[in-house]
């Protein structure tokens, strides 16, 4: 075993508690929990998709939408309805959804704030448009897309790209103990290592973070 990897419920968590130290665990998760935000202009198929990614996870996972929206929380919860049943883990989802999960339509974005303060949610995924024009947007992949060198040709030839990565992982020094570049940019010698390292969690998502915010600076 190198690695034990991945979402899932209290057993899941339990198990890799009572592994931990004797090998490697990505991370010991909360419950899974989602409180999304929209308005008028959300797609209700997408809301309804992240509210189920958790709610299939554990009978206790936590699945709430907050919208302005009288028709988005009404598609919504039909999605809800035509999508859990084609879930393998469809007896899951449907316990989740009947004791925790929630669909609050609210005044105005003002009051889906408060809503929201009143509430004890670990994640937040907010979907409404703001009334400004986008040229460019930046979707950036999750854990697992790390790899040695991430970057490498960019921190070569892009001064601005250098300068955040640079400065991030100076920061990051005082916390870590350790140059995230030596990681990122290893020596030959030293990739394989650096490729092991990369598959921990306190490693990983700083690196990412550093790459994703160094990637946008590049454009002002």
């Amino acid at each position: 075993m190198d690695v034990i990897v991945g979402p899932g419920n209290q057993y899941v968590a339990e198990a890799k508690r009572q592994v931990m130290g004797r090998g490697r665990i990505d991370m010991l998760a909360g419950p899974s929990e989602v409180l999304i935000i929209a308005d008028a202009t959300a797609n209700p198929e997408y809301i309804a998709a992240d509210m189920l990614a958790q709610a299939e996870h554990d009978e206790q996972a936590l699945a709430v939408l907050i919208t302005t929206s009288d028709e988005v929380a009404d598609q919504t919860v039909r999605a809800l309805e035509r999508q859990v049943k084609q879930l393998a883990r469809h007896d899951i989802a449907m316990a989740s959804l009947q004791e925790n999960g929630a669909v609050l339509i609210v005044r105005d974005l003002d009051d889906a704030i408060e809503a929201l303060e009143n509430t004890d949610s670990k994640r937040v995924l907010t979907s409404y448009r703001e009334p400004i024009e986008r040229d460019v947007v930046f979707v950036f992949s999750g854990q697992g897309s790390q790899y040695v060198n991430m970057g490498k040709g960019l921190y070569r030839s892009e001064p601005i790209f250098k300068k955040q990565v640079d400065r991030c992982s100076k920061i990051m020094k005082e916390h870590l103990d350790l140059d995230l570049r030596d990681i990122l940019y290893p020596s030959d010698k030293d990739v394989e290592e650096s490729e092991r390292l990369l598959q921990q969690t306190h490693i990983t998502q700083p690196v990412l973070f550093i790459i994703e915010y160094a990637f946008p600076s590049r454009f002002g």
